[in-house]
């Protein structure tokens, strides 16, 4: 007896039909991954953006926590709108200053008392301070010195400036910049040692930064010099950060403001001592 022909499977309509809705299937499947991935990307993009500007916000303020005496001055960076200066005290030692008892403030050598082992390279920066006025000046000597007792500090065409007292004193410190390049959207940070000048890129990607130096008399200014005309001295300081990476065919922005109490690490007066520039005229 001769079997029939099973009619059993799919015909070639019904396949079409299933490709179809497979197709379909697929097609939502892809996109609702895609659509994850993209989420996931501009989730990383924005935690990674946020923790860059974290980073650099700490570093600049760390500078400023670091900065004895809460001062600020302009090297290597006058201290404006868009930058500033502060400086790091490498050690704890000072030394008291003792002349010359004549023409001190014109006087391109500083004379102390050092201790036993004394020893400084040159291009030494060190921050000549007369806590009687809170004033402070910023110094390079221009050889080498190593000795103790009574010693001269030579600083080449650099003058004292600031006056002499029996509580003048002399400390070994490191100038630290923060400066930024609108043009080239980067925040540089520059620091002169005495073996060499190291300026590096601190950020990249920075569309805007801007520094508000706020008085004791709560007014805020955009320089330093601006501030000390007005005859107040430096209570706190206000950075702004904005930073951007691309995104598509546009930028992914995000911006940070921090406000930083400007320290006295050591307490040589009861406010923070103001930076006097090579030159300055004083009374003594």
């Amino acid at each position: 007896m001769q079997r029939k022909p099973s009619t059993n499977g799919f015909t070639l309509l019904e396949l079409l039909v299933a490709m179809a809705i497979l197709t379909v299937v697929l097609g939502l499947v892809f996109t609702s991954m895609s659509q994850g991935v993209d989420m996931q990307r501009r989730t990383e993009r924005d935690v990674s953006l946020d923790a860059s500007l974290r980073r650099v916000s700490q570093i600049v303020t760390q500078d400023i926590r670091n900065s004895p005496y809460g001062l600020l001055t302009s090297v290597p960076y006058a201290s404006n709108a868009t930058g500033f200066s502060v400086t790091k005290a490498t050690d704890t030692a000072v030394q008291n200053a003792v002349g010359p008892s004549s023409g001190f403030r014109t006087s391109t050598t500083t004379s102390v008392i050092a201790q036993t082992g004394f020893t400084w390279p040159t291009n030494t920066t060190y921050l000549l301070i007369n806590p009687v006025q809170a004033n402070a000046t910023l110094l390079t000597t221009s050889s080498a010195v190593t000795s103790s007792g009574s010693i001269n500090l030579p600083h080449g065409t650099q003058i004292n400036t600031v006056c002499l007292t029996a509580n003048t004193i002399v400390q070994r410190v490191v100038p630290i910049g923060i400066q930024y390049n609108e043009s080239q959207r980067m925040l540089y940070r520059q620091v002169h040692r005495p073996d060499a000048t190291e300026t590096v890129p601190l950020a990249y990607g920075v569309t805007a930064f801007s520094v508000n130096y706020i008085g004791t008399n709560g007014t805020s200014y955009t320089t330093l010099d601006d501030l000390r005309a007005a005859g107040t001295q430096i209570n706190r300081m206000e950075l702004n950060f904005t930073m951007a990476r691309t995104k598509g065919s546009g930028e992914q922005m995000r911006s940070l403001s921090t406000t930083v109490e400007v320290p006295k690490l050591f307490t040589l007066t009861s406010n923070p001592l103001k930076f006097v520039p090579a030159g300055a005229t004083l009374s003594c």
